[in-house]
């Protein structure tokens, strides 16, 4: 032990009697018994030479005799003992909660890396030192969750440990025939919710291209779908997703311009879509 709780008030009424001899031995063999964390020895001989008191060992024996017992390991003291075994249980405690603490930091550091690798596969890479708070936000918002697909860290108190636990990194997101990144796997609600996002090799499928000629034969379908494209990939976060994208395409088209989406057009009408 580095140290250990001395009270004045008690050591005072319990030691006035004592002559100053008896009073430095007292307080060297606490001194020794804390040192080593154990009864002081039973030789008093080799006890007066322990603490520096070789020719009062009649003091010794009399602060022996007063404060301690003889048993087998030695010559004990309570008050030192009771104080021991709650820094004993106070060690052990603390241990435990270092424990708690580095598997919460390792837990903590495969979450962030879960993270950034999600977020790089739709493309976003943040700034390495990027606080959680907003590590969290970028991910909710760009990889078609609302937080739940890595957990939040409880909130632990006290010496409860932390149990959050990052499920594995994910991996990236599938494409569907018609080229709209498909939706992890979610109960119905939170899809529709959430909606997908358009993926950068987005082909025109030909059904659409077929409604748009019938309904707009002023457009040329395949330019307006390059337009199309080009502004919802580039769409950031939950802006960039959609629920059907069919009917984004189909109010996308209603909204052109009389001319625009021709070659040679207005380059600037298409953003004038209803989006």
């Amino acid at each position: 032990m580095n140290y250990y709780p001395f009270h004045l008030g008690d050591y005072a009424a319990h030691t006035a009697h004592l002559t100053w001899e008896e009073d430095i031995a007292y307080r060297r063999l606490l001194d020794l018994y804390y040192l080593h964390e154990k009864p002081v020895p039973a030789d008093v001989q080799k006890l007066a030479r322990l603490i520096r008191m070789p020719k009062q060992v009649a003091a010794i024996e009399a602060v022996l005799g007063e404060f301690f017992s003889l048993q087998e390991d030695g010559w004990h003291n309570k008050r030192a003992d009771d104080e021991l075994a709650r820094m004993s249980e106070k060690t052990e405690a603390s241990e435990e909660r270092d424990e708690h603490e580095k598997a919460r930091m390792k837990r903590y550091r495969e979450r962030r890396a879960a993270m950034f690798a999600a977020l790089r596969v739709v493309g976003v890479v943040p700034a390495w030192d990027v606080a959680m708070k907003d590590l969290q936000r970028l991910f909710d918002e760009n990889c078609n969750g609302n937080g739940n697909d890595l957990q939040r860290n409880e909130i632990v108190s006290g010496d409860a440990p932390a149990t959050a636990i990052p499920t594995p990194t994910p991996t990236p997101t599938p494409v569907t025939p018609n080229g709209v990144v498909a939706p992890r796997k979610r109960s119905a609600a939170t899809t529709a919710d959430q909606g997908t996002r358009l993926s950068g090799d987005w082909k025109l499928p030909e059904d659409w291209r077929s409604w748009c000629r019938r309904e707009r034969p002023d457009l040329d379908p395949d330019m307006v779908a390059d337009q199309f494209r080009d502004f919802w990939v580039a769409k950031p976060g939950k802006d960039g997703r959609k629920a059907d994208w069919q009917a984004t395409w189909r109010n996308w088209c209603r909204g052109q311009k009389t001319g625009a989406g021709r070659r040679g057009g207005d380059a600037g009408d298409w953003t004038q879509g209803v989006h």
